[in-house]
Parts: structure tokens; C-alpha cells; sequence
């Protein structure tokens, strides 16, 4: 009996005597799955960037398959993570909208319900807003907990530190408790590189040489101080302000008073404080990629702690881990300087590196576009577990560990919240963006104009032609399958606590 291409892949892991027969539990290698919310690709060194952002990644990236050309879904954190758990589309799975957002349906199998009825312990790690297990990510996890101060501390600022340390701690102690003849799949999501963009302040100076944070926010609260007592502040103070609101918001400062007022002040000024016209300022766009890269660099020096440790308990070479984010960031392209309503490539390509132990292929760059649907298929052939009764919508990836060429399929994206509602398919170089809310029809040729300036829709109205019937027959595919499913019937229960998250996380209301 042959060997299926899954178990050639991990064939160092299993006994090499003969009829390899069933699978057992033990011999299944373990998956840890790692979301940094937010994170571009192209803020990465193994993707080319040369910040200094990411030498740790970098380097355990030489061990990977690093995917150049990967796509998400959405350009936020629910539809995202549901999808990368379910190979589902948001039409399809409905998690999609920000007000009233569904609960996955129970009948839906997700990876975790797979692998636990495979023997799998399963656990998630997460920092609450979007990740919290409320819209349906619990579905098939043994340990899904919320932690006293998820609820507010999502990220750095100065109301509230760093979460991503004590979740690494938590996620690292459940592995070292790890029994050797069960295998395991853990989910690990941080919010660190989310904004607000507060890294410690010495990975801010080196990329802002001669920031005090001390100072800046003395200087911010006396500004603040002074506008409630009447006094207007002077263009350094609105510059400050400007730079903090990106930086850490407000938090533990005296209440803004008449902010409308200091509102039109600003724009009269030219400093305006509003982050859509903030978007068209070189001054403010530069301090948000110092911070933003600050943010990378301290969650890049984190993480080597978890890839030490797997090395430290024995487990690197028994577990498959995927490193993905769930989007990216606008970072003042196409005037957007955070993420939630684009879907361009700022916002939607994303990390996605492979790590397969024992694997009997070499490592490499792929340079196809691959979709964030495409994971669960890819773990479910690697680990050699059946697909349940869902559908799935991605393809495994598998054939492309063997030098295959990436799966030629669409792909496809879909924002309905705060105001946007869009569609979007990518095939090849061709990103065609339907929008709902204006009625028009983008085509962009990202290989001449890889910044997707350029409408091309005039040009090319054959490819136009042709996207547009591509994105019909999957919404319809996509309706189908929603109504099968059931989905979006149940909205889910969203407790006082996590209400007032997503209210910090600044994603509860429609600006």
C-alpha cells in the first residue's frame, strides 16, 4: 500500500515498518496556529521590507513556506477568523457585519471540532474583541478563556499594558503541560501590531530617534488642560495631539471637552484630527509607520520566545505551525489609515508561512496567490483527517509543498460594515472591487501598478466583463450555501464586557 502524498510529507514522523495502516492519535503531528492581527506582509523582512522589523520571523522563516501572494477574506478580525476556522466565505458563513453580527451555526465544522474528534486537545489563546469565542471560534475548543482585562487592554496604552505578554506566558504553560501521546491544536491570536501602535518606548525610538513618551504625554494632557480652561492650543500642541490619537488615544487624560469645536480649529489650521483627513498628511503617515513598525518589531522579539520553546519542550519537530494574519493595515494608502472598509492590497494581502516537520520537500517561496480559506483544507490533508460535512470553499495547498504550481482559483473578498459594503475577486494580477454603496466598478493590473492607482476598467472592459460574471456565480454559490447552512439566523450573545470592548477596539460604532 502506498503512502497518501500527507503521510510522505510527514513520513520522518511515522514508523517506517511496512503497512502503515490507520493513523493513530500519536502519530499525528501537533498544529499551532499564530494570528497577528493586522500585520502586512510588506512590513515583513522575509517579504522584502528592509525596516528591521521582523529578524526573529525572518529567520524562522527560512524553515517555512513562505506564501508571497496570500489573500484574506476581509479586511477585519470576525469574518477573517471565522473563515481561516471553516473555510467558509463570509456570504457564506454570515459573520460578516459589525452590528448585530451573527454566531456561526453549530452545524458548521470547524478545524477545531475536527481535530477534536480526531483526539486532538484543542485550546485558543486569544485577546478579546473579534477573537473572543462569542461568534462562533469556540466551536470545537476544550479551553477558549477570557482573562480579567482582555476586555480593555487589547494593546498597549497607557491606560493599559501590553496583553501580548501574558497570553504567550498562558500559551506557553499549556504547552510545556502537554502529555507526549496526545497530540494537540492550539490557536494563538494577539492584538499587539492592532492600533493603538503603543510598543514599548524603546522600540519606538528606534524608529523615532528622540521620542519621550513621558514628555509627549505631559505635554498632550496640558494641551487638553488647557483648551477645557478656554485656551486654544498652538500648531506644536495640535501636532501633538495628532501623533498621540494614533499613538495610545487618550487614556488617562483629563475628558476632551467641546471636541467639535476643536475640530473645526484643527482643520482650519491644516492639522486636522479626523483620522480620514489625517490619512492625507505625509507628517502624520510617517509617525504611523514609525509606530506601526515598533509594534512588529516588539511582537517579532515576543514570539521568539514561543519558537524557543518549542524547541525547548521537543515539540518543533512534531508540530505543523501556520503563521497568518487575519488583515492588514491602510497606513494612509488609498486615504485609509487603518483597515475595516478596504479591499485593496494593503488590507487584504497578508503573511502566510507553512512550517510541516519531517517534511521530505524543501522549503520555499511561493509565489501564486493562495487565500486564507486555503489553510484549513491544507491542515486537514497534512494531518490526514476526513473534511466533515460542511464544504469546504479553499483548496489544500499540499501539491504545492511538491513544487506544483499554486491552485489557479479566484480569489474572492467581502467587506459589509461601517458604511462599506463591497465585494472583490483577484485573479492573477486582475483585482476587480465591486462597491454596493457608490454603484461603480474598479479594475486594477497590479502587476504595472502594483499601488492599485490606476483604474483599468475603461481599458479592459473584457476582464471587467469577465470578474464581474466570477463574482456573480460565487455570491450565488455563496447565498446557497448560506441558506443550507442556516447562517446568520442566530446572532450571537455579546455580553456588557465584550460590548465594551469592541467599543475601545473602536470597531462599535460606524466611524
Amino acid at each position: 500500500m502506498a503512502l497518501p502524498r500527507t503521510l510522505l510529507i510527514l513520513a520522518p514522523l511515522l514508523p517506517s515498518c511496512g503497512d502503515p495502516g490507520p493513523v493513530s492519535v500519536k502519530q499525528r503531528p501537533n498544529v499551532l496556529l499564530v494570528v497577528i492581527d493586522t500585520l502586512r506582509a510588506d512590513r515583513l523582512g522575509c517579504y522584502g521590507y528592509d525596516g528591521g522589523t521582523s529578524p526573529n520571523l525572518d529567520a524562522y522563516a527560512q524553515g517555512c513556506f513562505v506564501f508571497e501572494n496570500a489573500q484574506s477574506v476581509a479586511p477585519w478580525t470576525a469574518p477573517s477568523l471565522i473563515s481561516l476556522m471553516t473555510s467558509l466565505r463570509p456570504d457564506a458563513h454570515a459573520v460578516e457585519v459589525h452590528r448585530d453580527i451573527p454566531r456561526l451555526p453549530e452545524r458548521v465544522d470547524t478545524l477545531a471540532e475536527l481535530c477534536s474528534r480526531a483526539g486532538y486537545a484543542t485550546a485558543a489563546f486569544t485577546e478579546g474583541g473579534y477573537a473572543k469565542g462569542a461568534f462562533g471560534l469556540d466551536q470545537g475548543f476544550d479551553l477558549y478563556p477570557t482573562y480579567e482585562g482582555d476586555e480593555r487592554s487589547y494593546t498597549s496604552n497607557q491606560a493599559s499594558p501590553s496583553r501580548l505578554v501574558e497570553n504567550l506566558d498562558r500559551l506557553l504553560a499549556w504547552l510545556e503541560e502537554r502529555p507526549d501521546d496526545q497530540p494537540f491544536l492550539a490557536l494563538f491570536q494577539t492584538y499587539e501590531v492592532h492600533s493603538p501602535f503603543r510598543a514599548p518606548e524603546a522600540e519606538i525610538q528606534r524608529y523615532a530617534p528622540g521620542f519621550d513618551e513621558a514628555a509627549e504625554h505631559a505635554a498632550v494632557a496640558a494641551a487638553i488642560e488647557g483648551w477645557n480652561g478656554g485656551r486654544a492650543p498652538d500648531d506644536r500642541e495640535l501636532r501633538l495631539l495628532q501623533r498621540h490619537l494614533l499613538h495610545c488615544g487618550l487614556q488617562g487624560m483629563s475628558r476632551l471637552q467641546n471636541t467639535a469645536g476643536l475640530l473645526v480649529l484643527a482643520e482650519e489650521r491644516g492639522l486636522d484630527l479626523r483620522r480620514p483627513q489625517m490619512a492625507g498628511d505625509p507628517a502624520v503617515v510617517s509617525w504611523l509607520s514609525c509606530i506601526y513598525d515598533a509594534e512588529i518589531a516588539y511582537t517579532d522579539r515576543q514570539l521568539q520566545r514561543l519558537w524557543e520553546a518549542l524547541e525547548a519542550n521537543g515539540q518543533a519537530g512534531e508540530t505543523i505551525v501556520v503563521i497568518v494574519s487575519d488583515h492588514g493595515e491602510g497606513l494612509g494608502d488609498h486615504g485609509d489609515l487603518g483597515h475595516g472598509r478596504g479591499l485593496f492590497e494593503e488590507q487584504l494581502r497578508v503573511p502566510l508561512l507553512l512550517r510541516v516537520p519531517g517534511s521530505d520537500v524543501e522549503p520555499g517561496r511561493v509565489g501564486g496567490v493562495v487565500r486564507t480559506v486555503d489553510v484549513m483544507p491544507t491542515l486537514l490533508e497534512l494531518l490526514d483527517l476526513a473534511p466533515g460535512a460542511t464544504p469546504l470553499q479553499g483548496h489544500s495547498l499540499v501539491p504545492v509543498l511538491h513544487g506544483e504550481a499554486a491552485p489557479s482559483a479566484p480569489a474572492f473578498a467581502h467587506v459589509e460594515a461601517w458604511g462599506a459594503h463591497a465585494h472583490m475577486v483577484r485573479e492573477g494580477d486582475w483585482r476587480l472591487i465591486e462597491d454596493h454603496t457608490t454603484g461603480t466598478v474598479r479594475l486594477h493590473d497590479l502587476a504595472r501598478d502594483p499601488g492599485e492607482l490606476i483604474d483599468r476598467g475603461t481599458d479592459e472592459p473584457a476582464v471587467v466583463e469577465r470578474l464581474r460574471g466570477l463574482l456573480a456565480e460565487q455570491r450565488a454559490r455563496d447565498a446557497t450555501l448560506r441558506a443550507e447552512l442556516g447562517a446568520g439566523d442566530r446572532a450571537a450573545e455579546i455580553d456588557p464586557s465584550t460590548r465594551r470592548d469592541l467599543e475601545f477596539l473602536g470597531y462599535a460604532g460606524d466611524e
